[in-house]
């Protein structure tokens, strides 16, 4: 009776103790629930099974509800990559090509250098002095006829080299001036097709002499072979800068220059008076006439003026077509001509003995 008794005093304690303390004895399932449950949520909330239905009422998993998958699907704001699509935005770098157009203009600056084909000069209602051709950049190191170029000798015995093109028996006239405000004294060696050294030019020998400049000048001088010839600029007295080399065919008419200087239209009986006021330059006259129409052109010094006029007349595609010079006997130039078609034709007018200047009288009139 009394071991019966103890254990009913004992049983009444332990159950009294269990209705005081109800949550350590739930804790201990609910603990084991956990490591079950942690587990399967950190390799991928979105995988993870539900958890078991009789884990629900207890008051742990509510607290394992606040890791909630929910908060670990922000990940699925990772579909926000798809913002990669805005690389998309990357075909703005076709801005910059915009930018490449606006530094190209920078090079029509060679353009404004290159002076306008006696071809392709357009008529004007009157006469206007357009200026002597500037010189274009050295490129391409190929001379033209007429068309002077800019080069630049930049250390003492530096050379500069050109090449040009001739047919035997041709004559050519070379000059090389400082530019201005170059201190660079030029001297001209030529060399024919097989390399040998044929001409010389400086400052102390030369055809022409400039007033005030010391350049070197060979005029007129005859070409014996056919084929390309090279031409070098060096300096003397160990000099340097920037130097214009002028090169120029003597035409058909015995005309001499270098370089152009564009005047504009001849106008049909009318008197025109123009001068050459540097030596080598021609003076290029452009005239509109219709197939079959005759004209006559002639040329001739004023009162006093040294030059005797050289006349070569260009169809408007640039080929030669007629020529006409003045001599010391009769020093008018005069060419007739019927056009082959219509067009603007193209008249250059140089001096016949040299590089000589003056003023001279141009007249354009039917038959």
């Amino acid at each position: 009776m009394k071991t019966q008794l103890i254990f009913s005093i004992l049983l009444s304690a332990l159950c009294a103790a269990a209705c005081d303390s109800p949550r350590p004895a739930v804790v201990l399932p609910t603990l084991a629930v956990l490591p079950s449950v942690t587990p399967t949520e950190t390799p991928s909330p979105g995988v993870t099974p539900p958890p078991p239905p009789t884990a629900a009422p207890t008051d742990p998993p509510t607290s394992t509800e606040t890791p909630s998958p929910t908060t670990t699907r922000t990940p699925t704001a990772a579909p926000t990559p798809t913002k990669t699509s805005t690389p998309t935005e990357t075909p703005t770098p076709t801005s910059p090509p915009t930018d490449t157009p606006s530094r190209t203009p920078t090079r029509t600056r060679t353009p404004s250098l290159t002076p306008t084909p006696p071809a392709t000069e357009t008529p004007s209602a009157t006469p206007r002095p357009i200026g002597v051709s500037t010189p274009i950049p050295d490129g391409g190191a190929r001379l033209r006829d007429s068309v002077p170029v800019q080069g630049r000798i930049d250390r003492v015995g530096g050379v500069a080299r050109y090449f040009f093109e001739a047919e035997a028996g041709a004559r050519c006239t070379i000059i090389a001036l400082p530019a201005p405000d170059s201190r660079v004294i030029p001297r001209i060696e030529v060399f024919n097709p097989d390399g040998e050294w044929i001409l010389l030019a400086t400052a102390d020998y030369s055809a022409v002499e400039f007033p005030g400049v010391r350049g070197a000048v060979l005029a007129d001088v005859p070409l014996p072979a056919a084929g390309t010839y090279s031409l070098f600029i060096s300096s003397s007295a160990s000099t340097t800068g920037d130097f214009i080399l002028g090169f120029g065919r003597t035409s058909a008419s015995g005309g001499i220059a270098y370089a152009s200087s564009y005047r504009g239209e001849l106008l049909s009986d009318m008197l025109m008076p123009a001068q050459i006021d540097q030596p080598g330059i021609r003076d290029v006259w452009t005239l509109t006439l219709a197939t079959g129409e005759t004209a006559i052109i002639r040329a001739y010094p004023a009162s006093g003026s040294p030059i005797l006029p050289a006349l070569d007349l260009y169809a408007p595609d640039g080929a030669a077509l007629a020529f006409a010079s003045a001599s010391e006997e009769e020093p008018t130039a005069q060419l007739r001509f019927t056009a082959p078609s219509t067009g603007i034709y193209t008249l250059t007018v140089a001096d016949r003995r040299g590089l000589r200047t003056g003023v001279y009288l141009i007249e354009v009139s039917a038959p």
